[in-house]
């Protein structure tokens, strides 16, 4: 499972479009920063939902602190394809329905 998931996640890397539209373009690099960004990340984690994904990832890799901080950059570097395979508009729910396709086959 987690090497599908570094597999997926490299793979997109090498397939992410920017937006073209200027504030969703904004929207993914502020959306970037804050997950690379472990201060402003612990902002992020008081949401009950990216608390409960921030404990998985911990079980995940032992709360490894070099290894977490990796794929919170890996995910940052997944952003621009969320958006662009979301339809470029920047909606959260198709970006959602992109990522549970991905999950489901990458």
């Amino acid at each position: 499972m987690k090497t599908t998931l570094l597999i997926l996640f490299v793979c997109s890397i090498s397939l992410a479009q920017k937006p073209t539209d200027q504030h969703v373009q904004s929207g993914v690099q502020e959306t970037q920063k804050l997950l690379v960004n472990p201060e402003r990340r612990k902002e992020m984690l008081g949401d009950p939902k990216a608390s409960k994904a921030n404990q998985d990832l911990q079980k995940l890799t032992g709360g490894d602190a070099v290894i977490d901080q990796e794929i919170w950059e890996l995910a940052a570097d997944l952003v621009p394809l969320l958006a662009s395979e979301g339809g470029g508009s920047g909606d959260p729910t198709k970006m959602l329905q992109f990522l549970e396709e991905m999950k489901r086959n990458p």
